[in-house]
């Protein structure tokens, strides 16, 4: 367990962004960009007989506020996504809004984001039982093999460089001006072109947003529905820890 206490990754991914620089260390790889960065701090992490428990840190490093994804399920149970990574060795633990699904939601799916001010830090624990076994909302669940045991975890956090309630109020308000002028565009070209459209129709506009943020302080926390990536900017915070022994059970077919 000690191992893990104190290790340090850095990364700026961007769903928008370029390439990112990187070196290799002994714990992972950490980008060498110094503007903009998140820090995972692992503070304690075990695998025991009946529970992995993972402790740690999500710290602004840089000069700007960010909003960090807290839950992808805020009307559920489910704030993280748990799966087989396709290499069938890697566990992904996932917490990102704008991912891509095969998935069909009959009920709106929204999750919540908070503000990490510079320098400010988020302390988050996770706990799973063991063996591990799949809860998704947006992934696919690769067949299962029955019982194996993963040597890598991957945890993802999404985050906004930016103040996310002011972006998608813009959004919404520059979508409702021009459907109120009366303007119309094809199906393809508005999915290609003009993604805010989508944006508008999956939170039902802005009364949509002001509803699912009755509760909430707007100055701290926000409701974000899921827009099927159309509601660009979101970044990825991923860290990735290599040498472990998970239990991980799931025997059944892939959906």
């Amino acid at each position: 367990m000690g191992r893990y206490a104190e290790i340090l990754l850095l990364l700026w991914l961007c769903t928008f962004s370029g390439q990112t620089m990187e070196s290799e260390t002994r714990n992972g790889t950490v980008p060498n960009r110094s503007v903009g960065a998140v820090k995972i701090v692992v503070r304690q992490m075990e695998v025991g007989e009946q529970v992995l428990a993972l402790d740690f840190d999500v710290t602004n490093d840089s000069e700007t506020e960010i909003w960090v994804c807290e839950s992808t399920g805020v009307d559920e149970l489910l704030e993280y996504e748990v799966f087989l990574d396709e290499d069938g060795r890697t566990l992904v633990i996932r917490k990102r809004m704008v991912v891509p699904t095969n998935r069909t939601s009959y009920a709106p799916v929204k999750g919540r984001y908070v503000r990490l001010g510079p320098g400010e830090t988020r302390r988050e624990s996770i706990s799973l039982d063991l063996p591990v076994r799949p809860a998704v909302r947006f992934a696919d669940v690769l067949p299962g093999e029955g019982r194996r045991e993963l040597r890598r975890l991957v945890l993802e956090i999404g985050f906004y460089p930016e103040d996310l309630p002011g972006l998608v109020r813009a959004i919404l308000l520059e979508a409702a001006r021009f459907q109120a002028n009366g303007e119309t565009l094809s199906g393809r070209v508005l999915s290609q072109y003009f993604s805010g459209f989508v944006v508008a129709a999956e939170f039902e506009g802005l009364a949509g947003f002001e509803a699912s943020n009755r509760e909430s302080d707007l100055s701290e926390e926000v409701v974000i529905a899921y827009t099927y990536q159309a509601l660009k900017g979101e970044c990825c915070a991923r860290l990735t820890l290599d040498g472990i022994a998970i239990p991980y059970d799931y025997d059944g077919p892939g959906y």
